[in-house]
């Protein structure tokens, strides 16, 4: 059964492999190494979504504070192609997997963004009574 993490917003990152089972303790060791480097403990997930064709198929889930805190040790980051920090973070992840002779294809599925609700900008600051004199 899939568990997702409570606290705060979470990124998740869908990947393939061969034989999850074992791989799966691989993944969390890496993830619990960057934390050492860190030197703060973060909660993560590692979860299969199942299988076909011989692929296993799971989903990584970490903290989006777990990311920035990566970002500030590991400023190489940023020279990877992404628009966003987290696409940076997943092409940077894959390629220190391909260091450890891992194979995994992944691929960012979600990330938290702060959903507007309402005006942002205060309408009443960007008109004045001569432009509502000219609508009328």
């Amino acid at each position: 059964m899939r568990k997702l993490v409570k606290r705060g917003p979470t990124i998740v990152i869908s990947g393939s492999c061969i034989n999850f089972e074992s791989e799966r303790t691989k993944i969390v060791g890496i993830l619990e190494s960057f934390e050492e480097i860190i030197g703060k403990n973060f909660k993560h997930e590692v979860s299969s979504t199942g299988n076909s064709m011989g692929w296993d198929f799971f989903q990584i889930y970490l903290e989006t504070d777990f990311v920035l805190a990566l970002f500030d040790f590991y400023p190489e980051m940023t020279n990877y192609e992404g628009n966003t920090i987290e696409e940076q973070f997943v092409l940077w992840f894959k390629e220190k997997l391909k260091k450890r002779e891992l194979d995994y294809h992944l691929k960012l599925v979600d990330i938290p963004f702060d959903v507007p609700k309402g005006f942002r900008l205060d309408p009443n600051y960007y008109r004045n009574d001569k432009d509502l004199e000219s609508l009328r």
